[in-house]
């Protein structure tokens, strides 16, 4: 009987080894991607690896959350406490209604890409990417809080990054080869404002339904690019130009107060790679 015991003792020991956990950094070291808050103490992160982290302290402290998936992820977005979403590589749409307790996967109809998600309420949200492969551009639509989703641009020439809404009709989207694109009957119809193919409009950003600004870099020389429109993207004006930092992401708290961050150099930056 003592050998018998211990025999499983051993037993129960090895499998205890086999299990691995985060020790540095905590509580995982996956890239990450981007961030949202719901609030000023409540956020989540997301990145490679179908990670999700959330904090309920302002970033003090993270906490893992189970995606019950392996993909990249790359935009996240929540209208409450408790209701979000996030979308990633090959077309992934998830949804939580609990805070992101639980995950659940949404059908998107797609395997494009998908870099950025915006809701302007519960029901109403959209979705924007692409497979910069072959420079395809995709643009999925929500009435029903993501049970049905509907495409609403699928042409190739560029491939888009971000998209924001102001309300359920007027929107926008940038991406690749300088491209921004307006709707104003909720994405029934996309208009192109602007294209440079030089350009790469990885953030847009507005603050009402005419004054808005995208952030990005010149691909052939790798310098930055701040963008502004004072009429709904009618015209937009180039307010910096040339500087070294390569911009990734705006955003403003009023007309007046915002920022912009990116990376500085001329190293290629990896937004440029596609997800996989």
């Amino acid at each position: 009987m003592k050998k018998i015991f211990l025999f499983l003792n051993i037993l129960f020991v090895s499998n205890l080894s086999a299990q691995w956990f985060w020790q540095n950094p905590l509580p995982q070291g996956n890239p990450l991607t981007t961030i949202c808050f719901a609030d000023e103490n409540t956020g989540w992160t997301v990145g490679t690896g179908g990670t999700i982290l959330k904090t309920t302290n302002g970033g003090s402290s993270w906490e893992s959350q189970n995606s019950e998936t392996d993909e990249y992820l790359l935009s996240c977005f929540f209208v409450n406490l408790t209701t979000g979403w996030v979308d990633g590589s090959n077309g992934i749409i998830l949804k939580t209604t609990n805070g992101g307790v639980n995950w659940f996967s949404q059908s998107s109809g797609t395997s494009s890409d998908l870099s950025s998600v915006y809701f302007a309420d519960s029901n109403n949200g959209w979705v924007v990417g692409g497979v910069t492969s072959d420079s395809s551009a995709t643009i999925l639509s929500t009435t029903d809080g993501g049970i049905n989703w509907t495409i609403q641009l699928d042409e190739s020439g560029y491939s888009l990054l971000s998209v924001y809404f102001t309300d359920t009709n007027n929107g926008w989207a940038s991406g690749w080869n300088g491209y921004i694109l307006n709707t104003t009957d909720a994405g029934g119809n996309w208009e192109i404002q602007r294209t440079d193919q030089d350009e790469l409009l990885p953030s847009i950003y507005f603050a009402n339904s005419n004054v808005g600004w995208s952030v990005g870099y010149n691909k052939s020389n790798y310098t930055g690019i701040i963008l502004k429109t004072t009429n709904g993207g009618i015209n937009w004006q180039t307010q910096m130009g040339g500087s070294n930092i390569l911009y990734n992401s705006v955003y403003f708290t009023s007309l007046n107060t915002g920022w912009a961050s990116g990376s500085s150099g001329i190293k290629k930056p990896q937004m440029e790679e596609p997800p996989g």
